[in-house]
């Protein structure tokens, strides 16, 4: 979690509106770009359509450079980023059920 508020980015009682704002416009235009179809989402799963995977690689790879140039000028430490531990079990559970869930929604 990068620290918005200990930055003085965001006063506290505007981060929580900030990330609802920010989180709604993510999900509006990954909406708009077709990427809630069911179609395109079992399509990924059947291998037919990359574009999910594209956009979600590319999103990825923005945010490690942002997260570069963030550090590169002093706006972020990533020793003050809490990562949480790897629960590789439950990751791979959740995927299966998840992905199970998309193809039978999709089918």
């Amino acid at each position: 979690m990068m620290p918005l508020t200990s930055l003085n980015f965001f006063s506290p009682w505007l981060a929580t509106p900030a990330a609802l704002l920010l989180g709604f416009g993510f999900g509006f235009w990954l909406e708009r770009g077709g990427l809630g179809n069911a179609r395109k989402l079992t399509g990924m799963f059947y291998l037919t359509d990359f574009v999910v995977v594209r956009v979600m690689f590319s999103a990825v790879v923005v945010a490690a450079f942002g997260l570069a140039l963030f550090q590169a000028l002093g706006i972020l430490d990533l020793k003050l980023v809490y990562l949480p531990p790897l629960a590789l079990g439950g990751i791979i559970i959740g995927g299966l059920l998840m992905g199970i869930g998309f193809v039978t929604g999709g089918y």
